[in-house]
């Protein structure tokens, strides 16, 4: 567990530096490359938050699983939760931005 822990944790890490990077850079580029950099950066956003529930979880597991099995049970129910509900508002995102435009773009 403690292996899942450092693994998860260091790419959380890395992946949060990576969009500081892509952030800082895109105010440079063009608008278009500009808005690229920045969708990309929310997508590996998303990365490192899940990253960083598993690390937590999976830390918690290790310091405290031979003292307190319920509390694993609710902070591990609690950070899926909170995983699923980002997957749902992530998939609610992309369902959204497949759909048609209502707007008038004929000007």
């Amino acid at each position: 567990a403690f292996l899942t822990f450092l693994l998860t944790n260091a790419f959380a890490m890395f992946c949060s530096v990576l969009v500081l990077f892509c952030l800082t850079w895109s105010f440079s580029l063009e608008s278009e490359k500009s808005v690229r950099f920045i969708h990309h950066s929310v997508r590996i956003l998303w990365a490192s938050l899940y990253s960083s529930l598993v690390a937590f979880m999976s830390g918690v597991f290790t310091f405290i699983s031979h003292e307190s099995l319920w509390a694993i049970i609710i902070i591990t129910v609690l950070c899926s939760l909170l995983g699923l509900v980002a997957i749902e508002g992530e998939i609610l995102d992309l369902i959204l931005n497949m759909l048609p435009s209502t707007s008038d773009e004929r000007g």
